[in-house]
């Protein structure tokens, strides 16, 4: 059985110079995509971030006001809905909503837990009552006058 030369032997298990200077820059393209990934990834980090405080700041809540041992809040109904309220529990609530013309397809806000069951009028003002007992968030629905579609309208904070 012929045997192979140890010289031949050698060069098959050391690469060649070509094959290094390949293996080199295939490695140098796998470090620059890599580090093009993490870069991409800072980035989209950072506008998720970026859009997560921005919508904080936008649901900012309206504190009621105490006036005469009533809570008063007044705020804008639009057809997205209204600013996010904040009261104290165990006081009565005075709520006035002040509805555009145009409040799309929504007919009245719902909020069961808080005895909230108004009816919206276009161009009109509402004015909402309720004593909430114990402190929560609790969510106010509206609802478009069909046996289907309801959407959040806004959120009530109690402390």
């Amino acid at each position: 059985m012929p045997t192979e030369s140890p010289p031949a032997a050698e060069k098959t298990k050391t690469k060649t110079l070509a094959q290094r200077h390949a293996t080199a820059a295939e490695s140098a393209a796998h470090g620059r995509t890599r580090n093009l990934i993490i870069i991409i990834s800072i980035f989209v980090a950072a506008a998720v971030l970026l859009g997560v405080f921005t919508w904080y700041l936008s649901c900012a809540s309206v504190r009621a006001e105490l006036s005469d041992g009533v809570q008063k809040v007044t705020t804008r109904a639009t057809a997205y809905g209204t600013d996010h309220i904040s009261v104290a529990a165990g006081l009565p609530v005075e709520w006035t909503l002040e509805c555009d013309e145009n409040i799309g397809t929504i007919d009245s806000i719902i909020q069961e837990y808080l005895g909230i069951d108004e009816r919206l009028i276009a161009g009109g003002t509402v004015t909402v009552t309720f004593t909430p007992e114990d402190k929560g968030t609790f969510y106010v629905l509206s609802w478009d006058g069909t046996a289907c579609c309801t959407a959040n309208f806004c959120t009530i904070f109690v402390t």
